[in-house]
């Protein structure tokens, strides 16, 4: 073979390897691969951090994020696989949660509702009274040991905040909303004469 032949192929398969993905593209890929698993690390190990605190929620969603990028990452598998019963436990946890927070968000809306005309007759029971203030309003009333007292009330386009403190105020009574319900209780106070 010639020389000029050998530096044709020389420069051929040169020109080939460098341009098809020789060199510079095995080391990309090493580099792209590199800054992979240094993402996964990252990951893995904020989920770490996320399940100490107790955060079951975000430390899944970080060690499904960095099996996205690993598939093939038997660490985190384990991981997600001995953890699945505790996420299932936080997620029920949390939509429970969402819930009373949602209930309670609702019930503090409908204490500003106006109701339109409420009246008792004499002698007419608190719990009667709150009976019927539970089906035009749609709370729920509960009345504790000691608060169930004669009531004579007319309310005429009031909000039921309103209602609430002119009913329960001139009988030492307190009101509390928790959830859809709201409780009626005494105020016991304690005088000390000298």
């Amino acid at each position: 073979m010639s020389k000029i032949k050998r530096w044709m192929m020389l420069s051929v398969t040169v020109f080939a390897f460098v341009f098809a993905g020789g060199f510079p593209s095995a080391i990309a890929r090493s580099n792209r691969d590199l800054a992979k698993l240094e993402r996964v690390g990252e990951l893995t190990n904020q989920g770490m951090e996320a399940y100490k605190r107790n955060d079951i929620e975000k430390a899944a969603s970080l060690w499904r994020e960095a099996l996205l990028i690993d598939p093939d990452n038997q660490r985190l598998q384990i991981f997600l696989n001995q953890i699945a019963s505790e996420l299932e436990k936080a997620k029920v946890a949390r939509q429970g949660r969402e819930s009373a927070e949602r209930q309670q968000k609702e019930a503090t809306l409908r204490l500003d509702e106006k109701v339109a005309l409420i009246e008792t007759k004499e002698g007419t029971k608190l719990r009667d009274f709150l009976n019927t203030l539970s089906f035009v309003t749609g709370m729920n009333f509960f009345v504790t040991h000691g608060a169930d007292l004669p009531i004579v009330a007319k309310f005429e386009d009031k909000a039921l905040r309103e209602i609430l403190d002119a009913i329960t105020q001139p009988y030492s009574l307190a009101w509390a909303v928790k959830g859809n319900v709201v409780t009626l209780s005494p105020v016991w106070r304690t005088r000390t004469w000298r």
